[in-house]
């Protein structure tokens, strides 16, 4: 599993929000940041004793990333922080999140077709060069948690997506061209 997938999992649990501020982060922005920072390894059992982590708690893993905006992983950068109850809500949250994160981030990694994509579609977010097409197979597949209300959520720059029962059943701003555009376009996962 590369990082694109790992990151593309904590992305999707966490709703697409940064896990400090709580904003919305498009996918090319988010950053998988680390609760306790990889120069804090060294002193790890310090660090799981403090927050009542398991002894198997890995720096490395899913319950210990969560989804950061640029500004945010910027202003925390290698910070070890404290326990605070917000820390303490964070972790909590990321622990739990932690399985569905992986099966998403597995899921991608097992189809061959999305790791590649992934990278294109990165690449192709920053140019404006992302076709209707490559949205859809992206997401379709995926199994995202589940809503019951319709969520939209901003991919890039004049691209968002509608999301329903954990499925993309809309992509708002691609043209029929299918280049990036204004025109909403309904899409039915099959």
């Amino acid at each position: 599993m590369d990082e694109l997938d790992e990151r593309l999992g904590v992305f999707e649990v966490w709703k697409r929000r940064c896990a400090w501020c709580g904003e919305r982060v498009m996918f090319q922005n988010c950053q998988k940041e680390h609760l306790i920072p990889l120069s804090a390894a060294d002193k790890i059992a310090e660090r799981k004793k403090l927050f009542g982590l398991p002894e198997d708690f890995k720096i490395e893993s899913f319950e210990n990333w969560v989804p950061a905006c640029s500004g945010c992983n910027l202003k925390k950068h290698t910070l070890v922080v404290d326990p605070s109850p917000l820390v303490a809500v964070i972790f909590t949250k990321a622990r739990k999140l932690a399985p569905k994160a992986r099966k998403i981030a597995e899921a991608a990694d097992r189809d061959s077709r999305k790791g590649p994509l992934l990278a294109k579609f990165a690449a192709a977010v920053k140019v404006g060069d992302v076709t209707r097409e490559e949205v859809f197979a992206l997401y379709s597949g995926l199994r995202l948690p589940e809503t019951s209300e319709e969520e939209v959520f901003h991919i890039a720059p004049g691209l968002d997506a509608v999301e329903k029962g954990g499925k993309v059943v809309e992509v708002r701003g691609v043209s029929a061209s299918g280049h990036v555009g204004t025109i909403s376009t309904k899409i039915t996962n099959g």
